[in-house]
């Protein structure tokens, strides 16, 4: 009896160490989360006169982002044939942004 409990004991011992170095293994592995920076510029906005910039870019879904400092805009994005005004995700932050998928 006591062989075949020390067996078991040692058994359930070695299952529990590889149960452990396994989560550890698994819990290391780092992911890449954050998204790639296609593109980035600063645009000087004068009072009145209208602004506009266009990028051609491959299909594929993108997160188009635009800060305003210290001035209000209207911000309207154009893609796929489809117009989408953007408002103020934070208000008084002056971040607007949106999630394009192109075909």
């Amino acid at each position: 009896m006591r062989f075949r409990d020390a067996v078991q004991r040692g058994r359930c011992r070695s299952i529990a160490a590889l149960c452990c170095a396994l989560l550890l293994a698994a819990c290391g592995g780092v992911f890449d989360t954050d998204p790639l920076v296609e593109y980035s510029t600063d645009i000087n906005v004068q009072a009145d006169a209208t602004q506009s910039f266009a990028r051609q870019v491959r299909a594929g879904v993108y997160l188009v982002e635009v800060r305003e400092h210290d001035i209000d805009l209207t911000v309207g994005v154009d893609a796929d044939n489809t117009h989408t005004d953007l408002a103020d995700a934070y208000l008084r932050h002056g971040l607007h942004r949106m999630v394009v998928s192109l075909r």
